[in-house]
């Protein structure tokens, strides 16, 4: 088990030692790292902390766990690129970090002309609770961190977003530019991106860089709407 020191690594590893032994550690970078033996582990203990992720209903009715990204109720930056989706969408798309799924919950209830919509997640726990969230035939799942998909041959005509800013409590820009990137590389030449962010993150210069168009659509609540079309080749 791992996790950096200001997410509260130690905590969990004094809560740890209350039920295993621990049989050893290494910090590194403000990160710790910590194993136990197989024949140490409390199955109950651990099978109890497991069920906190167990989906459940929330505000707006939908399946989300402890641990997710807006697990409590829908955030208002998935909120405002739900208002751009529109329903005249069609043919093949992808929803790049889709969380528990909304957007394509949301996305194949008024577009009857999609074929087919393919969910990306690296989150185990949420990739399972879009299974519960989004039960049209249309939907395919995948358990793939975005940043290092590789070797997907598939091509959409759309892609949605609502890209993740951030890995610990520090704001990563880059994180959401190789989403941006990695749009561009999965769409066809016709294609288009849409995909909310927050107001202050500098996305223009590499939507820019991989797209022959794009424009702000609408600003509100902090959050900023872009779209995105006709990706430029991929430089070899």
């Amino acid at each position: 088990m791992s996790g950096h020191k200001t997410d509260g690594v130690d905590a969990f590893l004094k809560e740890v030692k209350k039920h295993v032994d621990v049989a050893g550690s290494l910090p590194k970078s403000h990160g710790k790292v910590f194993w136990v033996q197989r024949s140490d582990i409390k199955v109950d203990v651990f099978e109890e902390w497991l069920s906190y992720s167990t989906p459940s209903q929330n505000a707006d009715g939908y399946f989300t766990g402890a641990g997710m990204f807006s697990a409590a109720n829908v955030d208002r930056g998935s909120s405002l690129l739900l208002e751009h989706l529109g329903s005249d969408l069609k043919g093949m798309v992808a929803d790049l970090g889709a969380g528990w799924g909304l957007l394509t919950s949301r996305l194949l209830a008024q577009n009857n002309a999609v074929d087919q919509a393919d969910l990306f997640e690296a989150d185990f726990s949420s990739i399972e609770a879009a299974k519960l969230n989004v039960t049209d035939e249309r939907a395919r799942f995948y358990w793939e961190d975005v940043v290092i998909l590789t070797g997907f041959e598939r091509r959409y005509d759309v892609v949605v977003s609502n890209p993740p800013f951030h890995q610990t409590r520090k704001t990563e820009p880059e994180l959401g530019q190789s989403f941006i990137r990695k749009a561009a590389q999965l769409l066809k030449p016709a294609g288009r991106l849409l995909m909310v962010a927050n107001r202050q993150l500098p996305y223009e210069r590499v939507l820019d860089h991989h797209f022959r168009f794009f424009e702000n659509l609408g600003e509100a609540h902090g959050y900023k709407i872009f779209m995105a079309r006709n990706p430029r080749p991929v430089k070899r």
